[in-house]
């Protein structure tokens, strides 16, 4: 498990998270009973990380980052507008916008239509590493 491989840092990208109605009532319980599973062995997240907003460019995914709380003062998060990095604390207090910043996110155009396949980009710097982290 988790513990017992030492992970400091747990990305779990979710493919389909609401269909074409962005419903994701089921998932919140998921979510929540996993946030507690994750806490119950030290670990934060800084919340779900999926646009629910843009309803033009939806593309059905997540992911959900959950980071050691004793690696989290060395986390940082790329915030795209900016062009800089900031803290987990930061990224946090961005609430509703928290995505549009520190996300990027496209649907792929396949022949004359869009689909909801795309990607989600997050950028992430980690104490000890000399290179960011880019999960794409």
């Amino acid at each position: 498990g988790v513990v017992d491989s030492g992970a400091e840092m747990v990305v779990i990208h979710l493919q389909e998270i609401g269909g074409k109605e962005k419903e994701i009532s089921g998932l919140v319980p998921i979510i929540t009973e996993m946030n507690a599973k994750m806490a119950e062995i030290d670990f934060m997240t800084p919340g779900l990380l999926a646009d629910l907003d843009t309803a033009g460019e939806f593309t059905a995914l997540g992911t959900l980052v959950y980071i050691h709380s004793s690696k989290a003062d060395g986390v940082l998060v790329w915030d795209f507008p900016s062009t800089s990095f900031i803290s987990l604390h930061e990224m946090q207090q961005l609430g509703h916008a928290m995505f549009s910043r520190t996300c990027r996110h496209a649907r792929f155009i396949f022949g004359p239509r869009k689909t909801r396949k795309g990607y989600l980009l997050t950028k992430w710097k980690l104490s000890g590493l000399s290179r960011p982290v880019t999960l794409l």
